[in-house]
């Protein structure tokens, strides 16, 4: 490990043995794993330290790795559970406002876990969880009156149920409810109770009751999504995470049966596919479905073709025709700056196939083949993110230049 990274390791492992704060750099160049196992890279790096400042401080910190147990995770009723999502600094954010009693709205592309990490956050048995719809009333929320033999009785919708057990609601796809369904949460959101104008009775709720909303678009809504703008009033009581795809899909996938190979693979060709708007996500979702039928034993051109190409349009199929022969030689995605020269594109996509030289010349990214690789020095300066596979099996990204 260079000398000028200990101080900021140092840093990053106190806050680690401190809070549980961790990060990708520890297992990279300290080879200690979130759950405070470590890797031989571990001892080799312990042994190498000498008696500078800062190395010995680093020494210090690492002598108690060996004796620490990491913070898990707890229910409101302090029920111990792990938590097992993969967290990136946004969802860190996203569980400290969440453990202060904010109502959180997670946006962002379908499939990229946004309602997985909403369940996470609420912890088994402790939330509602309810699918909204264009066609979704307040009734469905509050309660309605039924028939139950002779009588007829309020019965209590998720909304009152989740108030008055201290519990999560859960809205998914919120911004595809109307103005009047959005509009019975304010006072529910701004000071925890809701009259239920059916039996005149003021609701309050209990301590642990909190709203996560999701959705695919921003406040202004969707017409890709065919969702709607949200009210201003709604958007005032929410505190906002804008969520992309996982940068530990690769990590996700080995964990779900895929080899490290296989992993970084398939998530190189997810990262060319999403640089161009089709009518289907290529989510993390379709990844783990991919992977699961490969592990069943169907060919990945079949499970492709299953898990991802059948919800697309014919046009867009016969624009990615063949492209999982991408697959075959690639090692390494790369992204070109827009200013990239005219002949050096064109010299570039001489070595493609015609399903990537399409994909290349709308998205300026494509997977590096055996010749292109050969080339690599010729372009480099052209380059603006390279993607390459990580020495210990972790997915890592190496940074040419900034990216957009």
């Amino acid at each position: 490990m260079h000398n000028s990274k200990i101080p900021a390791r140092a840093e990053q492992l106190k806050k680690y043995l401190e809070s549980g704060e961790w990060c990708w750099p520890l297992i990279d160049d300290l080879g200690i794993k979130k759950d405070g196992t470590t890797t031989p890279k571990f001892d080799k790096v312990f042994a190498g330290l000498g008696d500078d400042a800062n190395e010995v401080s680093l020494k210090e910190l690492m002598e108690k790795v060996q004796s620490y147990t990491p913070p898990v995770a707890t229910t409101p009723e302090g029920v111990v559970r792990p938590f097992k999502f993969y967290e990136s600094a946004l969802h860190k954010k996203a569980r400290k406002l969440f453990l202060a009693d904010f109502n959180l709205y997670f946006f962002g592309e379908a499939g990229c876990g946004k309602t997985t990490y909403a369940r996470e956050l609420s912890g088994d048995g402790n939330y509602y969880l309810v699918s909204c719809s264009t066609d979704m009333v307040p009734s469905n929320l509050i309660g309605h009156f039924e028939l139950q033999g002779e009588e007829t009785i309020f019965v209590y919708g998720p909304l009152i149920r989740a108030m008055s057990e201290g519990k999560v609601l859960i809205l998914d796809e919120f911004d595809r409810v109307s103005e009047e369904v959005a509009s019975k949460l304010h006072e529910v959101l701004e000071v925890g109770q809701i009259l239920v104008e059916q039996t005149s009775e003021m609701v309050s709720s209990e301590s642990g009751f909190k709203i996560i909303a999701t959705g695919n678009s921003d406040m202004g809504g969707s017409t890709s999504y065919n969702t709607l703008a949200l009210d201003l009033a709604s958007i005032d009581r929410f505190e906002f995470f804008n969520f992309g795809f996982s940068n530990k899909e690769n990590e996700i996938l080995m964990n779900n049966g895929a080899d490290a190979v296989f992993a970084k693979k398939l998530t190189d060709l997810a990262a060319v596919i999403r640089k161009q708007v089709f009518s289907c996500v290529f989510s993390t979702r379709r990844l783990i479905a991919i992977n699961k039928m490969v592990t069943t034993g169907l060919s990945f051109k079949d499970a492709f073709d299953v898990g991802y190409l059948s919800r697309l349009t014919s046009e867009e199929q016969k624009e990615l025709k063949g492209i999982e022969k991408m697959l075959d030689q690639s090692s390494e995605v790369w992204t070109f700056d827009k200013a990239t020269p005219k002949e050096v594109i064109e010299e570039i996509t001489g070595y493609l196939s015609k399903t990537e030289a399409s994909l290349f010349s709308k998205t300026l990214t494509l997977l590096a083949n055996e010749d292109l690789l050969t080339r690599k020095s010729q372009y480099e300066e052209y380059i603006v993110t390279v993607r390459t596979p990580n020495p210990e099996g972790v997915e890592g990204e190496e940074f040419m230049g900034t990216t957009e």
